[in-house]
């Protein structure tokens, strides 16, 4: 029984240092980000959309970022396994279906059938996954292999803009967290690809993914 409260009050605190931490970083680097990311609406919204047809490839960027997706991806799927599971009981007991299919098009035009976890309308269960974004998780399992990138385009970019599968699909992967998905304007989709695309590496990368834990994008 001792062991036991021991293992509990290990993991109360860890989770409370945990908070802590998110609540320090929230504070301190949330008015940057608001900044940052003010600018970058400003920017996309007084210039005009200029269809570039070639963007610049940095191959040591992609190695660096392919090793950062591979090894967050191992992490990640360990790390939220249990969350995974209960998602899945949760699913199969109370509404009787786990997954669904999204095919989404992928690096070079790809089509990639990817699995999220089924999220039903209308009820209390779907508006909690889609909240928190859990119903995205098995896409972990996409990172891992490399059909996606942790920061990159919009995944679902080729509903919007026609740019994504002519253009943009040649020179990046979907991301599980991209610009349109975090400042939520399905209607500047192209111009915030384009935004990205001439700006990334791993300064932007690293906003974005700040971005994406302090906004709480609606996609």
């Amino acid at each position: 029984m001792g062991n036991i409260l021991n293992v509990l009050c290990i993991i109360g605190i860890g989770l409370i240092s945990w908070m802590l931490i998110y609540a320090i970083v929230f504070f301190a680097i949330k008015p940057i980000i608001d900044i940052k990311f003010n600018s970058i609406n400003a920017e996309v919204n007084s210039i005009e959309y200029v269809l570039f047809n070639a963007y610049k490839q940095n191959y040591n960027y992609r190695i660096a970022k392919r090793t950062f997706d591979f090894i967050m991806s191992i992490n990640l799927i360990i790390l939220l396994s249990p969350i995974m599971t209960f998602e899945a009981v949760t699913l199969k007991i109370f509404f009787g279906k786990v997954l669904e299919t999204k095919k989404i098009l992928g690096y070079k035009g790809k089509i990639i059938e990817s699995k999220i976890f089924y999220s039903p309308k209308d009820s209390a269960c779907g508006r909690f996954f889609k909240y928190t974004k859990l119903y995205q998780t098995p896409l972990l399992f996409d990172l891992l292999k490399g059909n996606f990138t942790l920061i990159g385009l919009w995944k679902f970019g080729q509903h919007y803009d026609e740019r994504y599968e002519k253009i943009y699909c040649k020179y990046e992967k979907p991301g599980i967290i991209s610009l349109p998905s975090i400042l939520s304007n399905s209607e500047l989709c192209g111009k915030y690809e384009d935004y990205y695309l001439k700006n990334r590496g791993i300064i932007m990368d690293i906003l974005i993914l700040f971005g994406a834990a302090i906004i709480m994008p609606s996609e």
